[in-house]
């Protein structure tokens, strides 16, 4: 049996919907649509490995690792949090920045949109140690 995947490509900047472009993922390639979604029939049921989701457009590309197939659930919160420094050095400062989505179930499609409200967060340092918090 296929399974489904539905990517939806935005611009980091504006979250404006990307129109053309390319998603690859296994040995499958789709081109998003003017809302910047696309759908790969994809994956097998038998075959659960992660693998690797590129998206291209222009002279940019962004990798997403260790996809794989999971149980839908409805209306889901879905957060990514990054920060500004490849290695961190002692000492030095550390921006650290995220968004939260909520994915929301229409059809057979789960569709983002913003999140509201306030976002309680830790963050400790490699040995557990609470470096900063919210307030």
């Amino acid at each position: 049996m296929d399974l489904i995947l539905t990517a939806w490509v935005t611009e980091l900047m504006t979250g404006a919907s990307v129109n053309q472009a390319t998603v690859s993922v296994f040995d499958k390639k789709q081109e998003t649509n003017q809302q910047g979604l696309c759908t790969i029939r994809t994956l097998s049921t038998e075959n659960n490995e992660g693998g690797i989701l590129v998206v291209e457009k222009d002279e940019d590309t962004c990798m997403v690792v260790d996809i794989y197939h999971h149980k839908s659930y409805f209306n889901v919160y879905v957060w990514h949090v990054f920060n500004d420094r490849g290695l961190y050095k002692p000492n030095e400062d550390v921006h650290i920045k995220g968004y939260v989505r909520l994915l929301k179930v229409e059809s057979e499609a789960k569709l983002p949109s913003y999140a509201q409200g306030t976002i309680d967060y830790t963050i400790n340092d490699p040995r557990g140690q609470k470096l900063e918090e919210s307030k």
